[in-house]
């Protein structure tokens, strides 16, 4: 079963989306994280097919998260999602093939770009 990380620091947010994405019927596992500390260690520990994650975060944000994971796993597709989104921060993830989606999130948004990011 393919695996994906989901990875924000309001568990209330965190359990919803993690709930909402496993009625989907696609074969994929969601484990969750609540910060990039705690991303990192599951990283370490399984195979992930790609990675969820919120920007702003306490400790590891999401942009230290996601220079460790481009570093180290390269090969992990990642989306972001963000409410403190900027035409600056979408042209820099377009260069690395970081897909960038806006809070308030849009489960069936969200699951077809994770569809198309594990492909």
């Amino acid at each position: 079963m393919k695996k994906v990380l989901l990875v924000d620091d309001d568990a209330a947010f965190l359990e919803s989306l993690k709930d909402g994405l496993e009625h989907y019927a696609d074969g994929f596992g969601y484990l969750i994280a609540a910060n990039g500390d705690e991303a990192l260690e599951i990283l370490g520990k399984n195979e992930i097919a790609t990675m969820v994650a919120d920007l702003k975060m306490p400790g590891l944000d999401g942009l230290g998260l996601l220079a460790r994971v481009l570093e180290e796993n390269p090969d992990i597709p990642c989306i972001v999602m963000t409410a403190h989104g900027s035409a600056e921060l979408e042209q820099t993830f377009d260069v690395y093939s970081i897909e960038y989606i806006e809070k308030p999130i849009d489960l069936d948004h969200l699951h077809r770009v994770i569809l198309k990011m594990v492909g």
